[in-house]
């Protein structure tokens, strides 16, 4: 009996880490398509997909946040910036899901930082590739259709950077960015076109549990626990 106590203590104290810890998942798939465009003409008559091109190069599955890092998951590498005559797409964030984004992260060098820049101006995919010929992403949110934010042109360099990583396994790519040094608040949406040509983009709305949501959480948990720590006593007598 002590050492059921025990178990149900430690489980009891790691349950309440975890939420008090902020260690809440949210997983984004790539449910975001894009629309075709070529050269300035005409507009809004191209499909919508989920990615224009080689999916094996541009192809974005998905993203997840768990604590303050914030992992993309896709087929393009940072590395192969300038190959297709297209970098890697800066990261927008809108803190307060408003319409307007806030930050920017660059995220097409390869030194493991990424600056992080407020009130942007940004080319989109438009800007940058109509009238070349190439067929792209030219507008994504096919419910509200926007122009793709790509890369930054002009904006606030707020003097800080996040930490980023990026890594090949069987299937895609990791981005994996460290979001602690921004002033995020509760409820923010970020979009990210993959690479300039925003070939294939990625967008999400997040929404982070308020403090009395996670005590109410962990308060249950501990009800729970103890619950089950009762039957489990009275079969023992």
């Amino acid at each position: 009996m002590k050492n059921s106590r025990t178990v149900y203590f430690y489980v009891t104290v790691m349950l309440l880490f975890l939420v008090a810890s902020g260690a809440w998942a949210y997983n984004f798939n790539d449910v975001t398509k894009v629309q075709e465009w070529q050269y300035s003409s005409p507009y809004g008559s191209g499909n919508w997909t989920d990615v224009i091109g080689d999916a094996n190069y541009f192809d974005t599955f998905g993203a997840n946040l768990s604590g303050s890092t914030f992992t993309i998951f896709t087929n393009w590498n940072p590395g192969k910036d300038g190959y297709f005559g297209v970098k890697t797409a800066d990261l927008f964030i809108d803190n307060n899901s408003n319409g307007t984004f806030d930050y920017a992260i660059r995220l097409d060098t390869l030194t493991g930082t990424g600056m992080v820049y407020t009130d942007p101006i940004y080319d989109t995919s438009q800007d940058l590739l109509s009238g070349t010929g190439y067929i792209y992403g030219g507008r994504y949110n096919q419910a509200s259709p926007s122009a793709v934010p790509v890369w930054v042109t002009s904006s606030t360099n707020s003097g800080t950077s996040v930490v980023w990583t990026y890594g090949s396994g069987n299937l895609n790519n990791q981005v994996a960015v460290n979001l602690s040094g921004l002033n995020l608040g509760s409820n923010w949406s970020f979009v990210w076109g993959t690479a300039t040509c925003s070939n294939d983009a990625l967008g999400g709305d997040v929404q982070v549990p308020e403090p009395s949501t996670m005590l109410l959480l962990g308060s249950g948990l501990i009800v729970l626990v103890g619950y089950g720590r009762k039957k489990f006593f009275k079969k023992q007598i």
